[in-house]
């Protein structure tokens, strides 16, 4: 809330914040208070979005925000992280090699470059959002440095999701536990956000929950009886 506040203050200024955290220790709950708190106390400096990994998590996600607020809880307020393509999809790529473009998703910033010299308009603009908050940001995908086969709907030839997030928002804050990844899609690093923070001269902040346990009512305790 301090990072929020001051992005409010500093509006040209980004806010990066990584928090990091085992399994059970309160990251999506930390997540879901945030954007509440958020959605009731800066709703007018822009959209606050919640942004999801997998239409699993979004389905759930969507249905806890519509039983727990009336006024708060939009639909439109919770977003796949596919929804911040800059604009490059499987018909536009073709399209742009068969005007002589590689293409190729290693170097993805010349593929927008492309997309953009050839007429095309960033789909999320820069600073487009106030806040988004991404729960299982290590499920994000980044094809840099990666072979990805199958990508959950989203363009390779895009290049990563977290750098889109972040330069489509004011304040970034992306909640992961990188030991969690398990799919060959997901591929995003806190090197990754630390890196995408400074390439878009952002303040950066990291929150770690390590020793936190709220999945089992807050006793690390009783997780280390149940590890031995």
């Amino acid at each position: 809330l301090q990072a929020v506040a001051s992005a409010q203050r500093n509006p040209d200024k980004k806010q990066v914040i990584i928090v990091q955290g085992p399994p059970g220790s309160g990251k999506s709950a930390l997540a879901a208070n945030l954007w509440i708190e958020c959605a009731l106390r800066y709703s007018k400096q822009g959209n606050i979005v919640f942004v999801t990994t997998s239409s699993s998590q979004r389905s759930n996600w969507e249905k806890i925000f519509k039983d727990s607020s009336q006024s708060y809880s939009k639909y439109s307020f919770i977003k796949p992280a596919n929804l911040y393509n800059p604009g490059l999809y499987g018909s536009g790529v073709k399209r742009l090699r068969e005007r002589g473009y590689a293409m190729d998703p290693q170097k993805w910033r010349s593929n927008i470059e492309a997309y953009v010299k050839e007429g095309g308009k960033i789909g999320v603009p820069d600073n487009n959002h106030f806040l988004s908050i991404v729960d299982e940001a290590h499920a994000l995908i980044n094809p840099e440095q990666h072979r990805i086969g199958f990508a959950s709907g989203w363009c390779l030839q895009a290049g990563p999701q977290a750098y889109h997030i972040l330069r489509g928002c004011k304040i970034s804050v992306f909640l992961l536990d990188s030991y969690q990844s398990y799919r060959d899609s997901e591929t995003t690093s806190v090197k990754n956000l630390r890196d995408f923070a400074h390439q878009n001269n952002a303040e950066l902040r990291e929150i770690s929950l390590e020793g936190q346990q709220f999945r089992c009512g807050g006793s690390q305790q009783y997780e280390n009886w149940v590890e031995k």
